[in-house]
């Protein structure tokens, strides 16, 4: 199973333009400013890159033999006609929109992702995945934390037999290097014993009651210091890598709004990386 998340180069929202527009309108990059420029070249370069090499390996994994079936789950925000076409020349790729990870992940012989939050969930439930990045001297290599507990690869060659060996029961790759990458992701997962989330948010619910109960959606941000001071970003919600919560719920809203949705929120902190949106 491959999934993918190529929500800028591929898509619902438009083309290259429309996406920088996006990306101003909303704060993560400045117009008219160098490293804004840089920042938005450098991650459409790294993803596009990355996009032709799940294409590739798709093709190549399909014609070897004993190909089994390849099962594509595009992230929702992308446009999926692009891999709707690759299923027309690939018969043997099955594209699966709008679903659940888990349960695919738990059913799939191995994963690939080109980075993203699927490849850490799957190692999490002890599933063999890989990490295809085509391009891993870009500064955008090591953004998500796929790219630190999948076992990585750079060519899509060695994707594809890495793919076929884990799902004929070689899971040498995996095995060798499992204790190092179970060591990684403990160091960034911490726990927190003051109470789960859901308490933490059903009490702040109560607060807002009555207008407002049953109306929020916990969004989940991850805190990457070092992702905005090695690309030297400024003049953005990504400095220092921190935004006060009323500052997110107003860019959240912004956002949204350009999708066509009309939705106005706040965010309240609710636990370290943990915030909680509700309308206003």
């Amino acid at each position: 199973m491959l999934n993918t998340n190529f929500a800028d180069v591929n898509s619902n929202w438009g083309g290259q333009g429309r996406y920088r527009e996006i990306l101003e309108q909303v704060g993560l990059i400045a117009r008219n400013d160098e490293n804004g420029d840089r920042f938005f070249e450098e991650a459409w370069d790294f993803s596009s890159t990355n996009l032709n090499a799940v294409r590739d390996c798709i093709r190549e994994l399909a014609g070897r033999d004993g190909a089994p079936r390849i099962v594509l789950r595009p992230h929702p925000s992308e446009n999926s006609d692009l891999w709707r076409a690759l299923a027309e020349e690939v018969p043997s790729l099955v594209i699966v929109e709008q679903s659940d990870p888990t349960p695919w992940s738990l059913a799939a012989d191995m994963m690939i992702v080109p980075g993203g939050t699927t490849g850490m969930e799957a190692v999490i439930m002890g599933r063999d995945a890989l990490n295809l990045i085509a391009k891993p001297e870009s500064d955008w290599f090591g953004v998500f934390m796929a790219d630190k507990v999948c076992v990585q690869v750079n060519e899509v060659g060695d994707a594809v037999d890495l793919a076929l060996g884990a799902v004929n029961g070689n899971r040498r790759a995996f095995e060798e290097s499992l204790d190092e990458r179970r060591d990684i992701l403990a160091k960034h997962i911490a726990v927190n014993d003051d109470g789960p989330a859901y308490e933490k948010m059903g009490a702040f619910m109560d607060e807002l009651k009555p207008t407002n109960a049953g109306n929020a959606e916990v969004i989940s941000m991850l805190h990457r210091p070092e992702f905005s001071e090695k690309l030297d970003i400024q003049k953005t919600a990504w400095e220092k890598a921190y935004a006060p919560p009323e500052d997110i719920g107003g860019r959240l809203s912004q956002l949204m709004s350009k999708t066509g949705e009309h939705f106005k929120g706040n965010a309240k902190r609710v636990g370290f990386g943990l915030l909680l949106l509700y309308p206003t």
